[in-house]
């Protein structure tokens, strides 16, 4: 059985579309879960005329009573799903036809516990934002690690996860086993994704099957996930050089290695110094980052962990932010 988790919040202007592209896939999807957060627009109400006017007993639609956020909204669509498999869905993308399909034959790996696939971007008319370059084949771009070849099924390690979130909700397909544990160890510290990620990767079932299976749509409501692709370097520089920012990585990745220390998480235990190691990094360079220490973040870039974790222009913007808030209050 294949479920579809997805939520809404405003969508009225691109639901209806999703929806349709959903209902149009090759393979069929057997249940659909909509979970919106108290739309003040006629999202519940186009949802519910499509169901009714199309006959869709396999649709749902579950109203919140209270607005849940976008995080712990998908949690609970996930949660009341029924399939062996769930896949992840914004309202306002458009998923290609083989999108079900293709996911669901590299599923077939039983290796594969959470599988994202890649994307393109469009406008809020559904126009590519950009052509694909061989440099944005990785996942358009968003995974930098190493180069993926198109149609390629890759495991995505722990280690590599802690970095940064390279795969947004909306790409995700996730088995039944873990949907549970996930849902009842989730934490607001991080977004859904990314922990849906790193709980994969914990047993190395994280993989990454680099083709184009749906749009991802840009335009002014969705000021979450991708940011705008237009901004001036000013601009883009300006939301580079905060600190949240700069410290959203050790931030989240030592919270998300506390919480796997207190539940006695068995990947922990077994790499208990690696993983010790590394929270030892992240707690270092948010001391560092906080206080704007120079001598220290310049010494930082000597650390052969750190090198890991940031790349080379990651460091330079660390640097450029201690120099250029040296004095400022966080």
């Amino acid at each position: 059985m294949i479920s579809v988790a997805m939520t809404t919040y405003n969508g009225e202007n691109y639901i209806l579309e999703q929806l349709q592209s959903i209902l149009s896939q090759e393979q069929s999807v057997d249940e659909i879960v909509i979970c919106d957060d108290g739309s003040s627009d006629n999202t519940c109400q186009m949802i519910e005329d499509y169901i009714s006017s199309n006959r869709l007993s396999h649709v749902h639609l579950v109203k919140n009573k209270t607005n849940l956020g976008y995080k712990r909204n998908f949690i609970k669509a996930m949660m009341l799903c029924h399939g062996d498999f769930v896949f992840l869905s914004d309202q306002d993308d458009i998923w290609l036809p083989n999108k079900v399909k293709r996911m669901m034959e590299a599923m077939k790996d039983e290796r594969v516990k959470v599988l994202a696939s890649s994307f393109e971007c469009v406008d809020a008319q559904g126009s590519a934002l950009r052509e694909r370059r061989e440099n944005r084949l990785n996942n358009d771009g968003l995974y930098k690690v190493r180069i993926v070849q198109e149609g390629e099924c890759i495991s995505i390690p722990f280690k590599e996860l802690l970095r940064e979130n390279y795969f947004q909700g909306a790409s995700l397909c996730i088995r039944k086993e873990l949907v549970k544990e996930i849902c009842q160890s989730y934490q607001d510290y991080i977004t859904h994704d990314w922990f849906i990620n790193l709980w994969a990767a914990k047993y190395n079932g994280m993989y990454l099957l680099n083709e184009v299976l749906f749009q991802y749509r840009i335009h002014e409501q969705n000021n979450l996930g991708i940011p705008v692709l237009n901004h001036s370097f000013i601009e883009w520089f300006k939301q580079a050089n905060r600190f949240e920012k700069r410290a959203l990585a050790f931030k989240t990745s030592s919270l998300f290695l506390s919480q796997m220390e207190q539940e006695n998480d068995s990947f922990y235990l077994e790499n208990q110094i690696e993983m010790q190691e590394y929270r030892q990094l992240f707690d270092s360079c948010l001391e560092i980052l906080e206080k704007k220490q120079i001598l220290k973040m310049i010494k930082m870039n000597r650390n052969n962990l750190y090198i890991y974790f940031r790349n080379k222009k990651t460091r330079i913007m660390d640097l450029l932010f201690v120099i250029t808030h040296k004095g400022r209050r966080t």
